[in-house]
């Protein structure tokens, strides 16, 4: 079944196929290439100011906390559902 499914993705291989001939031909399409060929005329880049917030930087927990979640959810949803499966 997985493999007749295969045909009904071909939003994935086209999309594929499309990164590798950008890669293979180094040529960009549609809105890139015009932005490609028509660069911004003031090139000028404002010097980079200090940060003034008082946030402390991103720490290992504002990524772990999500995902420990998202393991949780889905463990108890297995639970939940094996139980009303019995």
């Amino acid at each position: 079944m997985f493999f007749d499914a295969l045909t009904f993705r071909f939003y994935c291989i086209l999309m594929l196929n499309f990164v590798f001939g950008h890669i293979l031909f180094g040529c960009d399409f549609g809105p890139m290439k015009k932005a490609q060929n028509n660069p911004p005329v003031n090139t000028d880049t404002p010097a980079p100011t200090k940060n003034t917030d008082d946030k402390p930087p991103a720490g290992m927990l504002n990524a772990l906390v999500p995902l420990a979640g998202l393991v949780l959810f889905h463990i108890s949803g297995l639970l939940d559902r094996r139980r009303w499966t019995s």
